[in-house]
């Protein structure tokens, strides 16, 4: 999965902090790179950013990192992509962390991300379902 940043956006720093959302599957992988989350952890990236220049769309690329939902609202809601038996989950992005935030897609990606707890509703074939 990639981030686009316009050409120009500065990353920020955390100054508190920020309350994010996650789309992963039960077992707490995540639906790229099958990445393997542990509830309570920190988990961070090296080197973040690294940009890679998107010439056709006068962006950067960010490839690496974790990849977070500013809104309970998640791509599948504003997309409505049909990735099933996920469940949506609370994570913080640390005080300090590094992170681009798409204000259009609401989207982050940070160096640095904690999953917190999961959500009271599971994601299943585009459509939300209280357990």
């Amino acid at each position: 999965m990639c981030f686009h940043v316009p050409k120009g956006q500065r990353i920020k720093t955390a100054k508190k902090d920020i309350v994010c959302y996650k789309e992963i599957y039960p077992n707490l992988t995540s639906e790229y790179k099958s990445f393997q989350y542990e509830y309570k952890k920190i988990y961070s990236t090296e080197n973040f950013p690294q940009y890679t220049e998107n010439i056709w769309v006068n962006s950067r690329i960010i490839s690496k990192g974790f990849h977070s939902y500013t809104k309970e609202k998640s791509y599948k809601d504003i997309y409505h992509w049909k990735i099933s038996n996920t469940i949506r989950v609370e994570c913080i992005i640390p005080k300090g962390s590094k992170y681009h935030v798409n204000k259009m897609s609401e989207e982050y990606v940070s160096e640095k991300i904690i999953i917190c707890k999961k959500e009271n509703h599971v994601q299943n074939n585009n459509s939300l379902q209280k357990i």
